[in-house]
């Protein structure tokens, strides 16, 4: 890949005239999706598809909607290239102490959705009404689930409630969490990315605006402190995530650029606490996360 130039850091301008797209579809082959939207939003290049799916999987305690995988689309909608990995979590990921996993999602599960609800430019609509490619201004999507945990599955730990908008610019994705009891919490994670490595090899973020080259194969991860927006990017494709609001937590408030153990993805997460802090009972977290992928 070429050199990028510096200021990839600054968000670029899309074609206005370009529309956004969303259809319903029930044929998905990962992450063991049952149903899910294709949510195509423009870019200069084309359009990026991305996936929100209904991932069902019992033997983890899996049942929601979550963002799956984005792919490059041409202008006729029709998908080219899968560009992040598929089972990899984009929201929650919350591990407590004495346990061997985290809750959340489709990768590590234990969680189960109560609620979901579409709204499509303001009005209610079914997921299935939505059988064409159907143009729109605003998609409004309200989940609220239950995390459980991962020691027996069935304890209630925590209430989660997500609000995604997404516009023809990006996604932003709202979260609360309310606590059902104390517990003692090793790492908590509220927004998270999973580019493949074969597009990305440079990093900037608002901090550090001029595109620095990286192989997170042999730096392994790259921590960036107080920084609240950060771009993984190569030639053409950028993945850019913004935290504009989250709880300030013990070590926490810093972007974590990492190679996730050798996995083909350059996984860019926000990590919102780190090192065992305690929550108690009735305490709320709130989070707001921007999501966009740019196609040039």
């Amino acid at each position: 890949m070429k050199k990028t130039e510096p200021g990839a850091c600054t968000s670029a301008v899309r074609a206005p005239a370009k529309k956004a797209y969303v259809q319903y579809e029930t044929q998905f082959d990962y992450a063991a999706a049952t149903e899910g939207l294709r949510i195509c939003l423009p870019t200069q290049n084309g359009y990026i598809n991305y996936d929100l799916v209904h991932s069902v999987k019992e033997s983890i305690s899996a049942d929601l909607w979550r963002i799956g995988r984005a792919f490059t689309c041409d202008g006729r909608l029709e998908t080219l290239t899968p560009i992040t990995t598929p089972s990899a979590e984009w929201d929650m990921a919350i591990r407590l102490e004495g346990r061997d996993d985290s809750i959340g999602g489709y990768a590590h599960g234990d969680e189960a959705y109560v609620s979901f609800t579409l709204f499509v430019d303001g009005k209610e609509t079914a997921p299935s009404a939505l059988s064409e490619p159907t143009p729109f201004t605003a998609l409004h999507m309200v989940q609220d689930s239950i995390g459980y945990d991962p020691n027996d599955h069935v304890s209630r730990v925590l209430l989660h409630h997500k609000e995604w908008t997404v516009t023809a610019e990006g996604i932003t994705l709202c979260q609360r969490i309310e606590w059902l009891n104390a517990y003692t919490v090793k790492k908590a994670y509220l927004a998270m990315m999973p580019p493949m490595k074969a597009y990305t090899d440079h990093y900037c973020t608002d901090l550090t605006p001029t595109s620095v080259p990286c192989n997170l194969e042999e730096q392994h991860s790259v921590t960036i402190p107080n920084s609240k927006r950060a771009v993984v990017h190569g030639e053409r494709l950028y993945f850019e995530m913004a935290v504009p609001r989250y709880p300030e937590m013990p070590g926490g408030n810093c972007f974590l650029l990492t190679d996730n153990g050798g996995a083909p993805y350059n996984k860019m997460y926000f990590r919102m606490g780190c090192g065992n802090f305690s929550v108690e009972r009735g305490d709320i977290w709130e989070t707001e996360t921007v999501y966009r992928i740019e196609h040039r």
